[in-house]
C-alpha cells in the first residue's frame, strides 16, 4: 500500500508534477524508466522503488511499524533542471507528511544524496542523463498480524 499511497501523494504536489509532465500524467515511475520513442520524450523523470524494508518489533512482537527506504533517481538531460526536481520531490518529502493515502506517517527522512552523470546508447544515439539519487527512509503504521 505505501507504494500506491506515495505515489498518489506525489501527484498532488505540483510544484513536482509541473516539472516532470504535469498532474495528470507525470513521468513518475515505479522500479524502471518504460520504453518510448523518441527516449527523450520520458525525460526528465523520477524513477523510484523500495530498496530496503523491515517491520518492527517489540517482545510480543509486530509493533505495528514499517520503515523502508525508498530510493529516488531523478533522470534529465539538463543539471540544473534535475536539481530543481530533487528540490521539489524533498520539499515533498522530507520531515514527512502526516498521512499519505491511508497510510499513516510517522515520519520521513532524507537519509542520502548523490550525483552522478550516465551514458547509455539508444539505438545508434548515446544519451547523456545527469542523475540525483536521494534516500528516504518513510515510517509509518502498519496491521500488526493476529493469530
Amino acid at each position: 500500500m505505501i507504494r500506491q499511497d506515495l505515489r498518489t501523494y506525489l501527484k498532488t504536489k505540483t510544484g513536482l508534477t509541473d516539472l516532470i509532465g504535469g498532474a495528470t500524467d507525470p513521468r513518475l515511475y515505479l522500479a524502471h524508466v518504460p520504453e518510448a520513442n523518441p527516449p527523450l520524450s520520458l525525460f526528465p523523470c523520477v524513477v523510484y522503488l523500495r530498496a530496503t524494508g523491515g517491520y518492527g518489533h517489540d517482545i510480543d512482537g509486530s509493533d505495528g511499524t514499517a520503515a523502508p527506504t525508498f530510493e529516488f533517481y531523478t533522470l534529465g538531460t539538463d543539471p540544473e533542471e534535475v536539481e530543481e526536481i530533487s528540490e521539489q520531490l524533498r520539499q515533498a518529502l522530507q520531515g514527512g507528511p502526516t498521512t499519505m493515502g491511508s497510510t499513516e506517517m510517522l515520519h520521513v527522512t532524507l537519509e542520502d544524496e548523490s550525483d552522478d552523470y550516465l551514458e547509455t546508447k539508444v539505438g545508434e544515439d548515446t544519451l547523456g542523463l545527469h542523475e540525483t539519487v536521494q534516500r528516504f527512509v518513510l515510517a509509518h503504521k502498519v496491521t500488526k498480524p493476529t493469530f
